[in-house]
């Protein structure tokens, strides 16, 4: 609303300084067309040229080049520029983006596992594209789309290394299953085969939950942390619930990171981040 009325009131004074510029140019070719007719050349010079100085001046923004009595004016040259000048900033903000978020694929995608970037390179590297989209005008939900794919990636890093204290637990509870199994005497006969055919379908819902669920953990989108991973913990099969607790307590500090990533893609403490992500 406010840009509103200082659009309005710059409005009304520019069109109120031309027709008093006007005004005063009809005044002036007045005075100097009588003043020419009464024989007065001094004062008939001076006045036409007054007058049509100021006519030229109310109807300045109609001439493309004026140039006479030390008045010069490009406004539509002018106008033509600034319009120009606009469009490729547009166009440079857009390429800003675009590079951006192929820079960020890139980091992001490509050798995960062989040759990728050291974990402080990569939050620099965040950082350093904030920076350079800001420079350039980007607004922030064009920077988060952008940095989208880092964020993930940073949070699937952090998921592969927490997850493995639970594929060793699961492992852990599948020899002991095995162990279970192997004890019972053979051949199984029909006071123990319930028991033989519980402890191998033990097994196999733990090796359907490594294979079809931990093993998917790619495919979890930023929007899906914390959540969806601390709900992996939570349906891991036939751990007992301090254990899960305990394993859930490794992701403690990083779960308001997670929720910051997902929010505003970025983090606030780099240090604890590096510091997981070098662990063996």
């Amino acid at each position: 609303m406010k840009k509103y009325w200082e659009s309005v009131n710059k409005c009304f004074l520019f069109n109120l300084t031309n027709w008093f510029l006007l005004i005063a140019g009809l005044i002036n070719l007045g005075v100097g067309t009588w003043s020419s007719y009464s024989g007065n050349a001094p004062i008939a010079i001076t006045s036409l040229t007054a007058g049509l100085v100021l006519l030229f001046a109310a109807t300045i923004d109609r001439f493309e080049s004026l140039k006479g009595l030390g008045v010069e004016a490009k406004t539509r040259q002018l106008d033509k520029k600034l319009e120009e000048a606009d469009n490729a900033l547009i166009y440079l903000k857009e390429m800003t983006a675009i590079t951006a978020r192929t820079l960020v694929e890139i980091q992001s995608n490509i050798g995960r596992f062989d040759g990728a970037p050291t974990p402080e390179k990569f939050i620099q590297f965040a950082d350093d594209i904030r920076k350079i989209m800001k420079k350039t005008g980007s607004n922030e939900q064009d920077i988060q789309e952008v940095l989208k794919p880092w964020a993930k990636t940073l949070c699937m890093d952090l998921s592969f290394k927490k997850i493995m204290s639970l594929r060793a637990a699961l492992s852990e509870k599948t020899k002991e299953l095995d162990n279970q199994i192997r004890a019972i005497p053979q051949p199984i006969n029909s006071s123990t085969s319930s028991y033989y055919t519980d402890l191998l379908q033990k097994q196999s819902k733990i090796s359907t939950y490594l294979q079809n669920d931990l093993s998917k953990l790619h495919l979890l989108e930023i929007d899906d942390y914390p959540e969806k991973l601390l709900k992996l913990y939570d349906e891991a099969p036939y751990l007992e619930e301090e254990k899960i607790e305990n394993l859930k307590n490794e992701l403690e500090l990083f779960i308001p990171e997670m929720k910051l990533l997902k929010s505003e893609r970025k983090v606030d403490d780099k240090y604890l981040w590096i510091r997981a992500l070098k662990e063996t």
